[in-house]
Order: structure tokens, then sequence, then C-alpha cells
């Protein structure tokens, strides 16, 4: 072939079919058949495109004594074997185990149940795909976790195509109006309720009460005041180790977190705080910190455990608190506390707006919370800057003469 001979136009035939054609006006037939994963490829030339597809077919069909060639995988096979891939991608930190949760929490309650789950990938076609998203419109969920859905389905077929299981996306083409609305965050962030202090000192009053220790077996007041206190995210609380908390500095660890969706009797995994190294830090401990962790020492100890390696907050027969259960119980004592819903997130939120309101500078609030100073200074600091200065300029305003009429 010559140099100057190269091709100028592809055109997929069928799944693992192509037809190349060249700028000599030759035409080349490749045939690509898949045998326990591993592809085989075959050209032919001098025949025409129906002669191509009847080959093509032929060695299709009768590929490896039975096996079954990667275009005739379920969906839901490929789905095991994407899930494992991305798990060891958050294995290296090179990805969200928390994210590959969610696609298995989606794939389960909203994808297993639909046709597509269980079709061939040389089945799916862009109809099969539209009928996927109208049913799921129908199911009156929010746009961002039918968006969510969607994606768990995606990252599927993107990884079969990655691994030559398919040639094209069937999602392709569809018009954007038949996929869910993207929801856009606003340029102050996601919103998140703060509380007043006050609301904090009722939250903690109800954490504290015989009512709040009723409802679970679990001893979780000690939790809900170092989360309030500390600012602290909900798996750098599950994941606090004996060996973070220093009672005699008044200091408290956070280095790592409680991989997300951990189950009973598997073994506790700590990931890297959301920041990796720059989220790592010890600040000092307030006062009603101190006190819970001296508490639940006394406790931990009560059931053979308080050991440096192991965690700080247990349940009742000494496996870690979850995340769910820790926001279950911050829940229940804003209920208790007569606010309505309140989440480990708000708590996070109200510590560090409260910081700002006091005067500290970003940069120390970076080590006692994991932001970054250029999250704090965008999303708490130049917000209450802005409300500061608008109140101001009214003021000066008035005092000036302005109004009174």
């Amino acid at each position: 072939m010559s140099a100057s001979d190269y091709v100028v136009e592809k055109t997929t035939l069928a799944t693992g079919l192509q037809e190349w054609r060249y700028t000599s006006g030759r035409v080349v037939y490749r045939s690509t058949v898949y045998i326990k994963r591993k592809g085989y490829l075959k050209t032919w030339e001098g025949i025409n495109r129906s002669q191509a597809k009847t080959r093509h077919k032929k060695r299709d069909g009768g590929a490896a004594n039975g096996d079954k060639p990667a275009e005739r995988l379920l969906l839901s096979e490929v789905k095991e074997e994407c899930y494992s891939h991305l798990d060891d991608l958050a294995a290296r930190h090179d990805g969200s185990a928390g994210t590959v949760e969610n696609y298995r929490a989606a794939w389960k309650k909203r994808i297993a149940p639909k046709p597509i789950a269980e079709m061939r990938l040389d089945q799916i076609e862009r109809a099969d795909c539209l009928r996927f998203l109208r049913d799921l419109r129908k199911c009156g969920l929010s746009e961002s976790t039918q968006n969510g859905t969607v994606t768990a389905v995606r990252v599927v077929l993107r990884y079969a195509r990655e691994m030559n299981y398919m040639t094209t996306d069937p999602f392709a083409g569809i018009a954007r109006t038949e996929f869910p609305s993207q929801t856009k965050k606003s340029e102050k962030g996601i919103p998140s309720r703060v509380l007043t202090n006050e609301e904090g000192r009722k939250l903690i009053e109800a954490a504290r009460s015989e009512e709040f220790r009723k409802l679970t077996d679990t001893v979780f007041t000690n939790m809900v005041i170092v989360a309030r206190f500390q600012g602290a995210r909900n798996g750098e609380v599950c994941g606090l180790r004996w060996r973070d908390i220093d009672l005699i500095e008044e200091r408290i660890g956070f280095t790592g977190q409680l991989k997300r969706g951990h189950k009973a009797h598997e073994a506790v995994t700590i990931v890297p705080p959301k920041n990796k190294e720059e989220g790592e830090r010890s600040p000092q401990m307030f006062t009603e910190t101190w006190a819970a962790l001296n508490d639940q020492l006394a406790h931990e100890r009560s059931k053979g455990l308080g050991r440096p390696d192991d965690l700080v907050f247990t349940t009742a027969v000494g496996d870690p608190i979850t995340h769910r259960r820790l926001l279950s119980a911050v829940k229940r004592a804003g209920k208790l506390a007569g606010l309505g819903r309140v989440s480990v997130k708000d708590l996070r939120t109200s510590f560090v707006t409260v910081a700002v309101h006091a005067g500290i500078a970003s940069v120390e609030i970076e080590t006692m919370t994991g932001h970054t100073a250029a999250v704090i200074e965008r999303f708490y600091a130049k917000p209450y800057r802005t409300a500061e200065q608008a109140k101001e300029n009214v003021g000066k305003m008035v005092s000036n003469g302005f109004g009174g009429a």
C-alpha cells in the first residue's frame, strides 16, 4: 500500500464490521469477533457489502465452541465488570467509592427492573434507550435522581465501547429534551441551612435528652456533639480512631473518613479526606468535644474497645456507625428540638459561618475544617462581607440625612 493511500471514510455496517475506503478507491471490510473478551480481526477485499455481512455473520455465529462473543453479553453482565473496574480505580484514589455505590444503588432500584438491563449489547438500539428515558420520567423522581440513574447506565455503555464490546453509543442522536434537565448549581453554591447559636444549643440539648437515647440502642449523643462543635464531614466523624484523639493536648485529628456503603461484618475501610492531604488536620477541641470524647472512651471501654486502632464511635455490638445512621441521628435530634430537618452538612456549614462572622481568617478556618481557603472565601467570607457592606451603605445614607420621610 502506498504511503499516500490512506483511509478517507469509515462506515460501521454492523457490530464488529466496518467498511474502510481509501484514497485509491480500495475498499476493505474489517470483521472483529470476540471470544472470551479477546478480539479477533479479519479483513476482506474484492467483495461487496452483502457478502461482507454474510461472512461476518458466519464468523460471529461460529465463534469458538459456543463461547459468547462480547457483543452478545448482557448489559447487566458488563455492569458487573464495569463497576468492579471503577472500584479498583477508587481504591487507587483515582475515583470516588461513593459514586460507585450510588451507581449500584441506582441500578438495583431503577435499572434492573427495566427491559434494557437484560438486553444483549448488540440488541440495544436508540429506541430502547428512548423508552428507558421516558419510563424514568414517569416515575415521579427528582431531576437529580433521574440524571444519576441515566449516568449509571451510560457509564456501563461507555465502558463497553472502551473495551470494544460494542462500537456505537445507542443514546447518541436522542434529542436533549428527552433527557432529564440538568440542574445548575447557584453561583453561591449548594444551599445549606445555617443554625443560629440558639438553635445549635437546642439541638445539643435534644441529643442529650433521655427521649433521644430511648429511640436507638446506640449512643449517638457524643457523635452529634463532635459533629456540631468541630464542623467535620459525616464520614470524618464516622472514621475517627482513638489514635486520632489526644485528650492531653486536646486535639482531634481528621486524617480520613469511613468508606461509604460499609456493610455489617465487612472490614473497616478508611479512605482519604475529600481534599486528600490538604483535608487532613488536627484542630483544637472545643470544651464540649473534650467532655464528649472522655465520656465516649469510657463507653467504648465498657465494650472491650477503645484501643488506638479502634473506631471512636461504634454501635452496641461494636460495628462502625455508617454515614446514614449518623445522618438519621442528627435528623432525629433536630426534630426533637423543634428545628425541623437538620443534616450533618448543616452543622458543618453553621460551624464555618460562625467562624467567618467571628472574624477568623480563611487560612485559619482551613486548618479547622479542611475546606480550602478559596472555598471559604468564595462561599462564606465574601457573601458575609457583601451583606455587611450593604448594611453599612444604607446606614451611611441615613446618617447623611437620607430617609425619614
